[in-house]
Formats: C-alpha cells, structure tokens, sequence
C-alpha cells in the first residue's frame, strides 16, 4: 500500500505536474495574458533561447544534487542502507524526467512561437515547462536538505 500511494504522488498528483498545468488554466482563462512574451520572443532570438535554456540550467543542478544524492560518499553512505532509499531514488529519477520534459517543451515553444503556430497556447507551454523543471529542483533541494537533517550533517 505505501508503494501504491508513493506512485500515486510520483505520477498523478505529483507537484510538478500540479504547477505544470497552471499556465494551462490561465491560458484558458484569460489567453491575452501570454502576449506579454510572445512580442520579445518574436523580436529577439535570444530572449526566446534564453526562456527555453532555462529547464536544462535546472537540469544540470538537479544532475549535480541528485547525484550526490544518490551516490554519497563519507558519512553519507548510510543513507544507501535506508529502507526508503528506493523511493528516493526513483524521485531523483523523476526529477530528472521531468527536467527534461520542461526543457524539451520549452524548445517547442520557442519554435512554436518562432513560427507563429499559435503563440498564446505556446507562452503556455514554454512556462509549464520552466515552472515544471523548477518544481522538480524545488523538490530536489528539499529532499538534500532533508538528507542532511536525518543524517545530522
């Protein structure tokens, strides 16, 4: 049963995919809101790589933090002999999956956008993936910092 529900949060009622649709309900709502980006987007090439690098900045810290995560060293290594460590291990995969969805969603945006196919629904996209690699390193900072409190770094 814990696993089931340890699923149930990593999948369906994870954080990352709550915040991810955010941007999906505003754009429901009030559609305009995203001409705010879409005008520096088409105008500089640059303002709409640097939004869709964003995730894959977030990709490398979470790379970096879930690896000395997941492989510690000194001290740390009783934390590989934790019943939970599976599903720790299996967060920091997810964290990493959802980086790169971002990131890839991120680029379709930018292309999207670049090509006007319907830029407002793009706006959209390329924010669910930047607030979606940003809640997955959220997650992932809290996880080290819990780390340490448990091991009493």
């Amino acid at each position: 049963m814990k696993q089931f529900k340890d699923i149930l949060r990593l999948t369906i009622i994870s954080p990352e995919l709550l915040i991810g649709c955010l941007p999906f309900l505003i754009y429901t709502f009030q559609p305009s809101l995203a001409d705010v980006f879409v005008k520096p987007i088409k105008e500089s090439i640059g303002f709409g790589l640097g939004a869709a690098m964003i995730p894959l900045g977030l990709l490398g810290f979470c790379y970096k933090e879930g690896l000395d995560l997941l492989a510690p060293t000194g001290a740390k290594k009783i934390i590989l002999e934790w019943p939970d460590y599976p599903m720790i291990k299996a967060r920091v995969l997810a964290i990493f999956l959802w980086c790169v969805m971002g990131s890839l969603l991120a680029f379709i945006a930018f292309f999207m956008v670049s090509t006007d196919s319907k830029p407002q629904l793009a706006i959209a996209i390329l924010v669910a993936g930047i607030l979606s690699s940003a809640t997955a390193t959220a997650t992932l900072a809290l996880a080290r910092f819990r780390m340490r409190e448990i091991i009493g770094e």
